[in-house]
């Protein structure tokens, strides 16, 4: 549950300035839950609080998945959660600021090369 937590607080919801706890959180639990990350991660993302899209929710399971490996840095999942943040973030007329260009941006970012 805390998994989905700090994905979904990242989706928005969280105040910025608890992201990069966030991150950090997010990426010792990962590292040390094995098999189960990826199902934690792809119900986190399966909520309506992800707004972005599935080529970018491929992404983030991507970035997800390779700090459950311990391939990348707490750095990097920080990064994700500031951006996920960013593009969750709504206009005056309650759309979100994120667009096409700024998703393709994100996906090229973060999907797995």
């Amino acid at each position: 549950k805390l998994v989905s937590v700090l994905i979904c607080g990242a989706c928005g919801v969280f105040a910025r300035e608890l992201l990069d706890p966030a991150g950090g959180l997010l990426h010792s639990i990962l590292a040390s839950t094995g098999g189960e990350a990826e199902q934690m991660c792809t119900l986190a993302l399966n909520k309506d609080s992800f707004r972005l899209g599935d080529h970018a929710r491929h992404a983030t399971l991507s970035t997800l998945g390779r700090s459950a490996q311990g391939t990348i840095a707490p750095s990097v999942l920080m990064d994700l959660l500031d951006d996920l943040w960013t593009m969750h973030q709504n206009d005056d007329n309650g759309g979100t600021i994120a667009g096409g260009d700024a998703i393709l941006s994100f996906v090229k970012k973060y999907a797995a090369n």
